[in-house]
């Protein structure tokens, strides 16, 4: 996840939150439900368009691994 998506993630989430409050539909759904799942799924799509390989970070991460496998 990048920090773009982690930030429009919980915006977009938490607008829907007081979006589904405000509209009266908490008594069709507790509206931490549709939030989590826009939370999610803009998170997800953001991330994938803003993803930019490091390679240092992904060396990083390679070393890591394999010094669990050992």
């Amino acid at each position: 996840m990048t920090n773009w998506g982690a930030i429009l993630g919980m915006i977009a989430g938490a607008a829907t939150v007081v979006i589904w409050s405000n509209l009266g539909l908490s008594d069709v759904m507790y509206e931490i439900v549709p939030g989590f799942i826009i939370n999610l799924v803009i998170s997800v799509v953001v991330s994938l368009v803003t993803y930019r390989p490091n390679p240092e970070i992904e060396k990083e991460f390679d070393m890591s691994v394999e010094n669990l496998k050992s």
